[in-house]
């Protein structure tokens, strides 16, 4: 593990190393993810020799703030707003989600990024508009978004609210099982930074919270445990490093533009070639251990979204808009070096096609399906239910009508079951991740009244 401290770089020989490092939404000019989130994770995954797996499935949230031209971190303006009628129009006042989806504006969060993206190309404004002025007491219900409107000049209650897609998750990540190991003893991965599966092609809204909550714990136990077993570790110095970089407003600007909401072909290959194009300069601070991260992290991002010929979850080709049956399988990246488990059952996947710092190519495909996690316990969750005016996630009324949402969560809510109960349950009935939403399905705990799931 690498450290930074006032005499310089070093590195502390740890036993066990959780990667707890948050996104990568920094590859883009505009994200809700906070600073720092710079692909640190997963570029040091690469390095070490570990899988990681389902880059190119990056979430952009529609409706990003838009305040001006600067890049950076900017805030959420809550899907709450078009579930309460708020809608979305351009420059002109024209309806961006008429005609794109039966569900209109309450159209799920890759769909609307897509149309929003589709109509900023076709006329060449720099953002659309979420016209929210029709909303009552909209100060007294929506706050945070009022003062995040008012810091950038915008009064919400008399005018429309400029907006704009935004990078907000990164689905794919460090390959780690349920308890946040990987491949590479010693290492562990949890929260954005690690792919346990869990969120397929597509997270379904707040369930990341609880894959971070169960997985994290279990991690931070598994790491602990394994730690006491292997003994203490010491500090030396490391010598003079050395990575590939491109300028970081160069990268996000190349990223934004090629490898945005919707990719294609040209694009992409385009972006290669820039990231390819990268120097190598010594890592001196904390800024360059960041450049050469996210140019690290964006080559992956970018070969893996080449890769994918198709429309799949939160990944939209726009010649392909729907699934091909075949391609139901994850691209992963491997980084052989001389500690690398070559032998394990993910190497044997990716070793005959791996690059290294020079070249980076996607791996062979796995067998694992990206759109469906797996099987487990099938219950109810909170759900993404823009639809839904009237509950929240854990209210009774979340369901709302029958057929207005979805099941999701199924796979973490097992895990959290597990860790809640300690087994003593047993499963009445079954659907699946992405099924419609229908009256409550029922567990039962042997120690426990019976709870509604």
């Amino acid at each position: 593990m690498s450290v930074l401290n006032p005499d310089g770089l070093g590195v502390v020989h740890a036993p066990s190393v959780i990667l707890a490092t948050g996104g990568l939404g920094h590859l883009y000019g505009v994200t809700t993810n906070p600073d720092g989130s710079t692909g640190d994770g997963v570029a040091l995954a690469l390095r070490a020799g570990v899988a990681v797996s389902d880059l190119e499935f990056i979430q952009f949230h529609p409706t990003m703030l838009f305040g001006g031209l600067a890049g950076g971190r900017r805030p959420l303006v809550t899907e709450a707003i078009r579930g309460e009628g708020a809608t979305l129009v351009d420059a002109q006042g024209v309806s961006v989600m008429a005609g794109v989806h039966p569900m209109g504006d309450l159209a799920p969060r890759d769909v609307v990024a897509a149309a929003i993206d589709a109509r900023l190309k076709a006329t060449g404004d720099p953002c659309v508009y979420l016209d929210a002025r029709g909303i009552a007491d909209f100060e007294s219900r929506f706050p945070t978004v009022t003062a995040a409107c008012q810091a950038v000049g915008v009064d919400p209650v008399r005018q429309p609210i400029p907006v704009v897609p935004g990078a907000h998750y990164s689905c794919g990540g460090v390959v780690t099982d349920v308890c946040g190991r990987t491949e590479l003893p010693g290492l562990f991965a949890a929260g954005e930074v690690a792919r346990t599966g869990m969120h397929g092609a597509n997270r379904l809204a707040s369930n990341s919270l609880l894959e971070g909550l169960v997985v994290g714990g279990r991690a931070g136990r598994a790491a602990a445990a394994h730690a006491a077993a292997v003994g203490p570790s010491y500090a030396k110095p490391i010598e003079l490093t050395s990575y590939s970089a491109v300028e970081r407003r160069e990268l996000q600007r190349a990223m934004t533009r090629d490898a945005s909401v919707v990719r294609d072909a040209v694009g992409l290959q385009r972006l290669l070639d820039t990231l390819s194009a990268a120097t190598g300069r010594p890592v001196e601070n904390r800024a360059d251990v960041e450049d050469a991260a996210l140019t690290l992290t964006a080559r992956a991002v970018a070969a893996a979204a080449l890769a994918r010929d198709e429309s799949r979850g939160c990944h939209t080709r726009p010649t392909t808009r729907t699934p091909h049956p075949n391609r139901r399988k994850a691209v992963w990246f491997g980084w052989p070096t001389t500690r690398s488990a070559c032998t394990s059952r993910l190497w044997r996947r990716c070793a005959d096609d791996c690059g290294g710092i020079v070249g980076l190519r996607p791996g062979r495909s796995s067998r694992r399906d990206t759109t469906r996690p797996g099987r487990g316990f099938t219950l109810r969750t909170g759900c993404d239910h823009v639809g839904n005016r009237a509950g929240r996630s854990g209210d009774d009324r979340v369901a709302g009508d029958p057929g207005t949402g979805v099941i999701a969560g199924v796979d973490i809510a097992l895990l959290v079951l597990e860790e809640v109960l300690d087994g003593e349950y047993r499963v009445l009935d079954r659907v699946d991740d992405g099924a419609r939403l229908q009256p409550a399905l029922r567990c039962w705990c042997s120690r426990r009244r019976p709870a509604v799931c």
